[in-house]
């Protein structure tokens, strides 16, 4: 017997099952459950445990991505980053820097810019607080000869100093990296924390979001990457899937800037939680990889043990 209540799910919505599985809603039950049909069959799960892969969008983004009248009021006055915000991420780059700089060369930074939602109208709860350090890469003396060595490096760094630290501005996340002054972003607004002041200040023009393209793409990826961390064994299929996202993000920024749908939609699996996940199953897979029971099972399939 169907329940005639509202639900923010409804009959044939594409949802993720707390098993992990995918499936689409056959029925609602008057117990608060729902009937779930998959290519294994039907399941009853309760409704709250039903994660909804469709309207990723809220109603506002749907006809006007600028969904704020005033820059982020943590972190800008009146065109102005508040100061004790540009001191607190001059400090946070001070120490980012001082652990990738070593004996064998200096970071030769141009600028430290704040880029993405949050040096424009369309920041939300969510959005991070992107910091570009902007350097000079061509005069470190390792690009020369391994440019791919160095930002590998970069990259490791990175995500080392942020296993280590948990830092928020104003309670927003901060997310730094290193840009190749001879590959820069293409951003709606960009704010220089070094000199204070805007490279390239916001514009509030209309822009049209085809929500029905990033939505479906979302959906695609949501499957896929439920589908690789559901199994074990996935890890070279899984460091496909996260190098393609990245890949993606970066040529969207590049031929279609902040609102490409490449962009919006590497923002939305962001906010889902769902590169984190598939980052979480990769450690994990490559833990597996490194333990002692698996080099066991190894030499027991070669007959060494």
């Amino acid at each position: 017997m169907v329940e005639e209540k509202e639900t923010l799910i409804d009959v044939n919505d594409f949802v993720l099952c707390p098993n992990g599985e995918l499936g689409v809603i056959q029925c609602f039950l008057s117990d608060g459950s729902a009937e779930v049909k998959n290519s294994s069959g039907v399941k009853t799960f309760n409704t709250e445990s039903l994660v909804k892969l469709k309207n990723i969008f809220k109603e506002d983004e749907q006809t006007n991505p600028y969904f704020r009248d005033e820059l982020n009021v943590d972190l800008f006055e009146d065109m102005r980053m508040i100061p004790e915000v540009r001191e607190s991420i001059l400090n946070i780059v001070k120490e980012f820097v001082k652990e990738i700089e070593d004996d064998e060369f200096k970071l030769p930074i141009l600028d430290i810019e704040l880029v993405g939602s949050n040096a424009s109208y369309n920041y939300t709860e969510l959005s991070d607080v992107d910091i570009h350090i902007v350097a000079d890469i061509e005069k470190i003396e390792t690009a020369k000869t391994n440019d791919f060595f160095i930002k590998s490096y970069f990259d490791a760094k990175r995500k080392i100093f942020f296993q280590q630290h948990d830092i928020k501005i104003k309670g927003h996340p901060i997310e730094l990296y290193i840009e190749d002054s001879r590959t820069p972003g293409v951003y709606n607004g960009i704010y220089s924390v070094l000199n204070n002041k805007w490279v390239q200040i916001p514009s509030k023009e209309k822009v049209q979001i085809n929500t029905t393209v990033v939505q479906n793409k979302f959906d695609k990826y949501h499957v896929d990457i439920s589908s690789l961390i559901n199994e074990s064994g996935n890890m070279k299929s899984a460091l496909k899937v996260y190098k393609h996202l990245f890949d993606m993000r970066k040529s969207g920024l590049k031929n279609g800037g902040e609102f490409s749908t490449e962009n919006i939609v590497f923002k939305k699996l962001r906010d889902a939680g769902l590169i984190d996940r598939l980052r979480d199953y990769m450690y994990k897979e490559r833990d597996k990889e490194l333990s002692l029971e698996s080099v066991e099972d190894v030499m027991k399939e070669i007959k060494l043990v």
